[in-house]
């Protein structure tokens, strides 16, 4: 079932709007807009892309910016929608993909904390290429207007540098993509893209061992891969049986990354 439209509402708070209320009759609505701000800017200074930045340039970059929080299988947008803003990612992960005319979907990539989605659309004043989508339950992520982005990029060059940095790190993810399904048949494109995201998102047990903390289904597995549903079932069963592998409630154990790699090799 959708979240009801006061459900989403709900989830997409304007910084600073606590304060706004507490001191209405004491604040201006500038001086109330400052502290929104200057308390979303402190949000995007935790984000390596934006570090090089000063904290009165991020807080003019911040000016109406709000945080959307979403569970798994919410949508941050669809595709086709105006690309209106930014994502500046907090917290989770937001998986970027589009159904084809058949209603199958397919995802293209992945993308964490501190990462930037949307740039390309928002820059060229186009619609979003595909949904975005929460894999997780603790996405938060900052939005940012493109016009804010945009006017931010003409007046500070370290702006425009974050923005480089954050188109670096979306082609980076589609060079990805691309590695994952051209690494051959199905058992090597499942081992790519696990070596993959422990590389981004993994947190290593030893040598070879490593716990993946994305709680993807097979099917998602299966549109990250370009494989059928059953295909995924049936190599990530293998590899339980092998020890290599196991699922748990909040992602994956890869309990023999060698082995992968060595699917790899061959």
């Amino acid at each position: 079932m959708k979240p009801s439209t006061t459900a989403r509402a709900e989830r997409e708070t304007p910084f600073g709007r606590r304060t706004r209320r507490s001191s209405e009759r004491q604040n201006t609505v500038p001086e109330a807009e400052a502290v929104a701000a200057k308390e979303a800017a402190a949000r995007l200074a935790k984000s390596p892309i934006f570090a090089d930045i000063s904290p009165t340039r991020l807080a003019r970059l911040a000016r109406g910016a709000v945080m959307k929080r979403l569970r798994a299988g919410e949508v941050m947008w669809h595709a086709g929608e105006p690309a209106r803003y930014v994502a500046v990612i907090q917290s989770g992960l937001l998986r970027l993909g589009r159904p084809n005319a058949e209603g199958e979907t397919y995802s293209y990539a992945i993308f964490g904390p501190g990462e930037m989605v949307g740039l390309y659309a928002a820059l060229d004043d186009g619609v979003y290429p595909s949904d975005a989508t929460a894999v997780n339950n603790t996405v938060e992520a900052v939005k940012i207007s493109a016009e804010a982005l945009i006017d931010s990029m003409q007046r500070d060059p370290k702006v425009g540098i974050a923005v480089c940095r954050g188109l670096m790190q979306f082609t980076a993810a589609l060079r990805a993509k691309i590695e994952i399904i051209s690494a051959g048949p199905v058992p090597n494109r499942i081992a790519s893209l696990m070596l993959y995201l422990v590389s981004r998102f993994g947190q290593m047990q030893g040598s070879h061992a490593a716990f993946l903390p994305l709680p993807l289904t097979r099917e998602q597995i299966g549109e990250l891969v370009g494989a059928r549903f059953e295909t995924v079932i049936r190599t990530l069963s293998q590899w339980d049986r092998a020890g290599w592998f196991r699922t748990t409630s909040e992602g994956f154990e890869l309990l023999r990354l060698d082995m992968l790699r060595r699917v790899l090799e061959n």
